[in-house]
């Protein structure tokens, strides 16, 4: 986490390719209420979450047993305009 700030402090502006590893590796850290933060926080950045950004922070969620905070980010995902994949389907299941 402490280089992606370097990145931002040095005014380098991260893509959502790069929101997504990081989103992913903060959950794989068992850390998800950070990667809810950093997520939560990326329309103050300028950048859009994606499809897999959802699904990544959907699977955090599930993964540390927070069913109806996953259920109600799938819900904001579809109301964002966005359309749920295979991998995300497969994550609600």
């Amino acid at each position: 986490m402490r280089l992606f700030e370097e990145l931002e402090n040095r005014g380098l502006k991260p893509n959502i390719v790069t929101y997504n590893t990081v989103i992913n590796h903060i959950c794989k850290s068992n850390n998800v209420d950070e990667a809810k933060e950093l997520f939560d926080s990326l329309p103050s950045k300028e950048s859009q979450p994606d499809t897999q950004t959802f699904t990544l922070m959907i699977n955090g969620l599930i993964t540390k047993g927070m069913l109806k905070k996953s259920e109600d980010l799938f819900t904001k995902m579809v109301e964002n305009g966005l359309t749920p994949d295979d991998i995300t389907y497969n994550t609600m299941v």
